[in-house]
């Protein structure tokens, strides 16, 4: 179900991202838009878990600055329903520089815009 924009597949992957601080959330779907990517996007975990039940994309980038029990319980809900759903997280105010984690593992600091749209599309093609 995934491919990239561009890469010769006619499904352009779909990303949800969660970001609870509107100017980041919208930087980063424009950024992402702009390589290609499909992007939905939820201000809060009501918000997530009605977009992933309309959409399920492809992947579901979480970048909230705090979590809340609310997170957990969208997080928990989406992963009994699809348990193959891939799902990450970026912790900080950087648009591109933030850490990001996948299945618990710390995938390296991006260096630049370029870095962390490489690590948005390796995710995607894991599975």
């Amino acid at each position: 179900m995934s491919g990239k924009a561009g890469n010769g597949h006619s499904h352009r992957a779909s990303i949800l991202l969660v970001d609870d601080d509107s100017t980041m959330r919208s930087l980063r779907a424009v950024m992402l838009s702009a390589h290609g990517y499909d992007v939905g996007s939820a201000s809060n975990s009501a918000e997530a878990q009605s977009a992933w039940e309309v959409t399920r994309p492809d992947l579901v980038l979480v970048a909230f600055s705090r979590y809340s029990k609310g997170t957990l319980e969208f997080l928990e809900a989406i992963k009994r329903v699809s348990p193959q759903q891939r799902v990450a997280f970026l912790n900080g105010e950087s648009l591109h520089l933030a850490p990001l984690f996948y299945n618990g593992e710390l995938i390296r600091k991006a260096e630049g815009p370029g870095d962390f749209l490489e690590r948005v599309g390796a995710l995607l093609a894991v599975l």
